[in-house]
């Protein structure tokens, strides 16, 4: 994460290094970015990018944190629009609000993509230890809104259902058929079988 010096910068100035950061992540493979296009693209000193983070990596986690946090509240945000729904259908309409968060900005999805196929795994381990429990509480406050409202029985074992939705959703990709691409059906099923164990 950033150094406190980072967050004394302007807004403007976080910004600009950010939007670099995005920029030179998204065009070119992990391995092959530089500090040095960063920060000329940032057009700050490059002594002064060690005063706001510790290397390259640093800054990335910082990016997909940064992605990520916008991404849930803007799913928080939804959840108030279609929380009348059924749980499945509640859980589709999210995801195709992720899906559109994710296709507004190309770079984010080039992000995902450099995420998944090009960090380095020490990388990407601490990037999941800190998604999986910021996954895992935005499906927690989904379930408790259902046991709230009366849908989901009380005795429900919220960490463990939020931990299902959140290992199935990160890992959707990786559901082995031929005939599927952006696994909307699978994610559905799963929906559904979860939510026939939580409704009273």
């Amino acid at each position: 994460m950033p150094k406190d010096t980072f967050f004394n910068l302007s807004q403007e100035k976080q910004e600009r290094i950010i939007e670099s950061a995005k920029a030179a992540f998204s065009k070119k493979r992990y391995s092959a970015v530089t500090i040095d296009e960063i920060v000329a693209l940032a057009k700050i000193p490059k002594g002064s990018f060690y005063q706001y983070f510790d290397n390259k990596d640093d800054l990335y986690k910082y990016i997909f944190y940064d992605v990520g946090k916008d991404k849930k509240e803007m799913l928080l945000e939804a959840l108030d629009q279609y929380g009348e729904l059924d749980f499945s259908k509640m859980l589709m309409k999210l995801m195709n609000k992720a899906y559109e968060f994710e296709a507004r900005d190309r770079r984010i999805f080039e992000l995902k993509q450099r995420f998944l196929n090009e960090v380095p795994q020490e990388t990407k381990n601490i990037i999941l230890s800190e998604l999986v429990p910021a996954t895992m509480d935005l499906y927690k406050q989904i379930i408790l809104k259902y046991i709230q409202n009366t849908t989901f029985r009380e005795d429900v074992d919220v960490e463990t259902a939020a931990f299902i939705l959140t290992m199935v959703t990160m890992h959707i990709d990786q559901y082995p058929s031929a005939t599927e691409v952006d696994h909307s059906n699978t994610l559905l099923k799963v929906c559904k079988i979860l939510e026939k164990g939580l409704v009273k």
